[in-house]
């Protein structure tokens, strides 16, 4: 113990004595540590997905591929009574749970109160036993009886603060889309960040028989099928999986009409269920081989500049180690020492790293876009992960340096040879050309990703998106909308109204949809009215012969994508499709094609219903908006002011909200865009701290040739001879990590690129900005010591 406290007071004096060394080397593991928790933080968030529920290995979700003609369909949301039928069929499975959620946003008011109304997202409708199915803590509330009866609601603790404040809720009532009065029954906490299954407000699935617009949806059956409902299965055994899913199969085969087309149905895993491509938004999971990848080269980088700093400063201290190994000093002995130098210099910089997650994390995290609790990262598995971390960092830190000095000689180093020095050396020079080759690859594809999504957000969609204002309309204001409409059309800057049944890129409907003698498809479809074509400037394929065609009843616009999927060439006009099983609509028009959902994928065929009645009955019942087109160079703020005071002249009941239609398509792109910025954040970091290492290598360089330089001057050499000497090597190992660093970021780009049916190219501007860049922050780093060195008194070097 006596050794390792002396050890400690060594490396601590030798700390202070190389001030600027020792920073540098600091800051540089600091940072490559605090980016390598921050990416630990939330990879393993990502990975921890509903792990707390204890039963999650056991708990399953029906689903169902529909078929439809030669396309198929993944639905996650079975009808009513596919639960107790499959519970009842096959004794492997222990219970079920149903939830609903409601198609948009609902309406929350308290009575008493006028200004407590909100539109809120997170509403579930759950079966009884919800809080015994999945184990959310309930505050206050009876976990068996909270959601026993009609009409009765459980609300977070957040919620709870939101309408009521301090006071206790339990017994208070809350309004539901102003028409139904639900009891609070319990005050639940928040679902963990880690959580698949959200909610605000748990209202009891027994409410849905009393409420007009869904009484019918829980009616009874024998038969399963899909439906609104999403049902999960808690398995007496998780490995029974395959021979439940054989039991669904045969219950929906004994029912099946023998001409319909064959469902097959499966069970998804709750510990998959974030990770499912089909049904889950996975913008926070989607990269996260690329996060986990990041996170390690970051951290590699500042070890290995920490290594080369070291390497660096061990060529000064070979004479104390030559000195200490013929007082007697054994390997081992020094090998201890170091690593116990490294440890210290780790516990600082890991230090710093932690209190900079825990302080600064939220923020870190909501600029990605991202929810994590703090609790998560005070939890006893990230925090063993962190130790982990520092033993590793700490370890691999202290392993080369001591490796090299405890095998010295200590007669080679007191006799001036200059062996070690050389292969010194060589090791600082294979870490910067690995430094920089991975900085160099690292620009590259920040730079392409960069690039791409920019091309999402600027790309021509073929839809007007600038200054279009979208604002949701519930059925009380659809009623009004021709007299609302005419209203907002008469405010100075509005341009153009349309109204359809669903936000773009918020919702659509999908049915099966054949032409004469063909097999079905999958066709998307759009209820609008005649100005969502003009306002969106959507251009047309074949436009059609009647300029009135949406007067006429039982009538369908294409796009390009659905008349090639038809098999239409130049005479879609006139043809007949036979949509929604038993009704035929005629062709009067095909449209260009246009982005409806994103350019993750390709486009798909659509029909847009076009309705030119009066009474737009057909944008009820779904989530209607009202889209406004603004003049160009319009007040925004002033005219959004007056289409609020119109709003509440005609609807008093739902809060008044709008969305940007170019918000709401770049929104789509949440991954990409936490990729872009995450990439940036790392690669600033390795520039960062390769500059540094590049630094502190310079200065040790520097010094060491101090009277050669000075020698150099007074025979008459000029500077830029000096510094072209000086920098000469290190650019020529800077060129050799570009040579390296360039044909693997292209590769790695290139085959990211190839994810996205419309993506850019890696282009050759993006090397020249990538090695311009690396040269001229390189020039600077090492221009900044030299002219150190330059600029010193050559009498003064000599005489030291």
């Amino acid at each position: 113990m006596t050794m390792i406290k002396h050890y400690i007071l060594i490396a601590r004096r030798h700390l202070v004595k190389n001030r600027l060394l020792s920073f540098i080397n600091i800051s540089g593991l600091s940072l490559g540590i605090t980016a390598c928790l921050l990416m630990v933080s939330y990879v393993t968030h990502e990975m921890t997905f509903d792990k707390f529920i204890t039963h999650a290995d056991r708990v399953f979700l029906m689903c169902v591929r529909a078929k439809v003609g030669v396309d198929s369909l993944d639905i996650p949301y079975m009808n009513y009574s596919s639960g107790p039928v499959i519970t009842q069929a096959d004794p492997r499975v222990e219970s079920f749970q149903r939830t609903f959620t409601p198609y948009s946003a609902v309406t929350i008011a308290d009575p008493l109160r006028v200004e407590m109304k909100f539109r809120e997202k997170n509403v579930l409708f759950a079966d009884s036993s919800f809080f015994r199915f999945f184990p959310f803590k309930l505050r206050s509330g009876n976990v068996s009886t909270a959601l026993s009866e009609p009409l009765t609601m459980v609300i977070s603790r957040k919620a709870a603060y939101k309408y009521f404040g301090d006071a206790d809720p339990i017994g208070k009532t809350l309004q539901y889309d102003n028409k139904y009065l639900f009891q609070i029954t319990g005050v639940a906490e928040e679902p963990p960040s880690n959580s698949s299954i959200r909610f605000d407000f748990v209202a009891s699935m027994e409410s849905l028989r009393t409420m007009k617009a869904t009484h019918s949806m829980n009616a009874p059956s024998r038969q399963i099928g899909y439906g609104e409902f999403a049902t999960w299965l808690l398995l007496r055994n998780g490995q029974d999986k395959q021979a439940v899913q054989t039991v669904i199969q045969q219950v929906y085969e004994q029912d099946r009409e023998p001409s319909s087309p064959v469902d097959r149905y499966y069970l998804t895993g709750l510990k998959d269920y974030h990770f499912n491509n089909k049904f889950h938004d996975t913008s926070n999971s989607q990269y996260l081989m690329v996060f986990s990848l990041v996170a390690i080269l970051v951290l590699l980088l500042a070890l290995v500049n920490y290594m080369s700093l070291a390497t660096a400063d061990s060529s000064i201290r070979s004479k104390e180690i030559g000195v200490r190994k013929i007082a007697g000093a054994s390997a081992p002995a020094i090998r201890v020492q170091f690593y116990v130098e490294s440890a210290l210099y780790s516990l600082i910089a890991f230090s710093t790293a932690l209190l900079i997650v825990l302080i600064f994390g939220g923020k870190i995290f909501s600029m990605m876009g991202l929810t994590i609790d703090f609790e998560f990262l005070l939890s006893p598995f990230l925090l063993s992960l962190f130790v982990l971390l520092f033993i590793f960092t700490t370890l691999i830190a202290g392993f080369y340096p001591s490796l090299v000095l405890s095998k010295l000689n200590p007669q080679a180093i007191l006799g001036g040879s200059g062996v070690f020095r050389n292969n010194s050396a060589l090791v600082r020079e294979f870490f910067t050309v690995f430094q920089f080759s991975l900085a160099v690859a690292l620009i590259i594809f920040c730079l392409t990703v960069n690039s791409q999504v920019h091309f999402f957000r600027h790309m021509s969609t073929g839809v007007a998106r600038q200054n279009v204002i979208m604002i949701p309309m519930d059925d009380s204001s659809v009623n009004h909308f021709g007299a609302f409409s005419r209203e907002i059309s008469a405010i100075p800057g509005v341009k153009h109204t349309a109204i359809a049944r669903y936000p773009l890129y918020g919702g659509i409907d999908r049915f099966p949809a054949s032409a004469i003698n063909s097999e079905p498809i999958q066709l998307s479809v759009i209820l609008v009215d005649q100005h969502f074509i003009p306002l969106l400037e959507l251009q047309w394929k074949q436009r059609p012969a009647d300029p009135f065609y949406y007067r006429q009843a039982k009538r369908i616009l294409l796009n390009e994508a659905a008349a090639k999927r038809f098999k239409f060439q130049q005479d879609a006009i006139g043809q007949n499709l036979q949509v929604f099983g038993d009704t035929y609509l005629k062709v009067s028009g095909v449209l260009n094609d246009f982005v409806f959902t994103n350019l993750k994928s390709a486009i798909e065929p659509l029909g847009l219903i076009v309705k030119g009645d009066s009474s737009f009955s057909w944008a009820k019942g779904g989530d209607a908006c009202l889209f406004i087109k603004a003049e160009k160079g319009t007040n925004l703020p002033k005219l959004l002011s007056a289409v609020k005071t119109t709003y509440a002249k005609y609807n008093n009941t739902t809060p008044f909200s709008f969305e940007f239609l170019d918000d709401v398509f770049d929104s789509q792109y949440k991954a990409e865009q936490r990729l872009e910025k995450v990439l940036n954040i790392c690669t600033i970091l390795i520039i960062f701290i390769a500059s540094m290492g590049l630094f502190g290598l310079m200065y040790f360089n520097v010094n060491r040739k101090l009277k050669e330089i000075s020698v150099r001057k007074v025979l008459g050499a000029n500077r830029v001879t000096i510094v072209v000497l000086m920098c000469r090597k290190l650019f020529a190992i800077i060129g050799l990590s570009i040579l390296i660093g360039s044909p693997i970021a292209w590769y790695i780009a290139d085959s990211w690129l190839q994810d996205f049916p419309y993506h850019v190219q890696v282009g050759w501007e993006i090397f020249m900005v990538t090695i311009l860049g690396t040269l001229l922050i390189s020039f600077i780093t090492i221009l900044m010591q030299v002219m150190r060195a330059v600029n010193a008194s050559p009498v003064k070097n000599l005489k030291n």
